[in-house]
């Protein structure tokens, strides 16, 4: 993935101390850096920094996230329900 096409793209933390964190990467900042947001600890007003080899790539065709973004309309609510999708509710998956 280029960092071009990574933003509007869900990604989960591969390393540090947010391992295993699900993201949606909301910018590219320079080579091999892009910035991400959760809307829970990491909201649209203060983004974190995050090297692209330590994410790993769940849903890299987003159209809709990457209109929201260019638009200015993603919130962090809107962010909380985009990535709802891609939680995995320990519950639900212990019954199965």
């Amino acid at each position: 993935m280029t960092n071009g096409s990574a933003v509007g793209a869900i990604a989960v933390s591969k390393s540090g101390r947010d391992a295993g964190r699900i993201f949606i990467i909301v910018g590219v900042l320079d080579d091999g850096t892009v910035s991400v947001c959760d809307g829970r600890l990491r909201k649209v007003v203060k983004p974190k920094k995050k090297n692209l080899r330590h994410l790993g790539v769940i849903d890299a065709d987003r159209t809709d996230v990457r209109r929201l973004i260019a638009d200015g309309g993603l919130t962090d609510a809107k962010i909380r329900e985009i990535l709802a999708k891609y939680r995995i509710d320990p519950e639900k998956s212990a019954k199965e």
